[in-house]
């Protein structure tokens, strides 16, 4: 497996955490492990951005924090352009803070959980919505993280 992540940061970090970009490579390296040259953009964008994507693209007028934009058949420079993932940093990092869960194992969960939409996942329906969480616990599990979805 070969993952080529391109890390932008689309905005000014004041006192929140964002994982470096070794973080993500091991998060994302596990879910497309059985994939060869693999290219994915992540963005970290502030809540108004990702307000606006998820308006433009899903037609709901609040922020949300991460949005996934996968592509097909894209090649960039010998790798297969996967998608995008754009993440909002400051409603992961309250989610985790109100869920009581360790910052980089909220970043691990839902940088997975974009990951798994890129592979074409979804969580449409209650059938979706398991199979697409038991994916996300037992990758969890499998990098060392608590499953705080029990």
């Amino acid at each position: 497996m070969n993952l080529q992540l391109d890390l932008q940061i689309h905005t000014k970090i004041l006192n929140n955490y964002i994982p470096i970009k070794k973080f993500f490579v091991k998060w994302i390296s596990y879910i497309f492990r059985k994939k060869k040259n693999i290219f994915i953009t992540i963005q970290i964008v502030k809540k108004s951005k990702i307000k606006k994507l998820n308006f433009l693209y899903r037609k709901i007028y609040k922020p949300t924090n991460i949005l996934s934009f996968s592509y097909k058949n894209i090649i960039h420079y010998n790798y297969n352009y996967i998608g995008d993932l754009v993440i909002c940093h400051e409603i992961v990092n309250r989610e985790a803070c109100k869920k009581k869960i360790s910052l980089e194992s909220y970043w691990a969960s839902i940088s997975i959980h974009g990951s798994l939409h890129l592979l074409g996942y979804r969580h449409d329906n209650n059938s979706e919505f398991k199979k697409m969480r038991n994916i996300e616990n037992k990758s969890l599990s499998k990098l060392g993280y608590i499953n705080f979805y029990l």
